[in-house]
């Protein structure tokens, strides 16, 4: 492991822990859930019971200022959304469509998938610099 990029390490541990679980979402959060029992210690606590719904489920710190491109004369163009707000705006959307159920977005995704299979790009798999563990997500 010497000299290793610190992202192949994250990589085979992700792909380690998903070939234990079977690759299967269910037992990979059942694992999850015993590990939060084993390390209650470090578990972030749920908001409390009089906290509206209206809080944020995720921090997130403020996105930086997004400056509209101008045009010739120096005048900016048409008034534009943070790009970092519209994807979380569209995130958040998708997620409320779905009932925040990862198993609903993950079929929603897969459904998507399938409907533009003829877009999808499908990269090479990256492997380690040892020839062995692929680094790219179960199909």
């Amino acid at each position: 492991m010497e000299h290793e990029n610190p992202i192949e390490e994250v990589w085979r541990a992700r792909n380690q822990i998903s070939a234990e679980c079977g690759h299967d979402v269910d037992r990979l959060f059942e694992r999850l859930r015993a590990r939060e029992k084993q390390h209650v210690d470090r578990v972030v606590e749920p908001p409390p019971a009089g906290a509206t719904n209206e809080t944020p489920a995720v921090l997130r710190e403020e996105p930086p200022t997004y400056r509209p491109e101008t045009d010739s004369q120096g005048t900016a163009a048409a008034k534009r959304d943070n790009p970092i707000e519209e994807v979380w705006r569209v995130r958040d959307q998708l997620s409320a469509e779905e009932g925040h159920d990862v198993h609903r977005l993950f079929e929603r995704l897969r459904r998507e998938e399938r409907k533009y299979a003829d877009r999808l790009v499908q990269p090479p798999p990256r492997h380690a610099k040892d020839g062995g563990t692929e680094h790219s997500s179960p199909a």
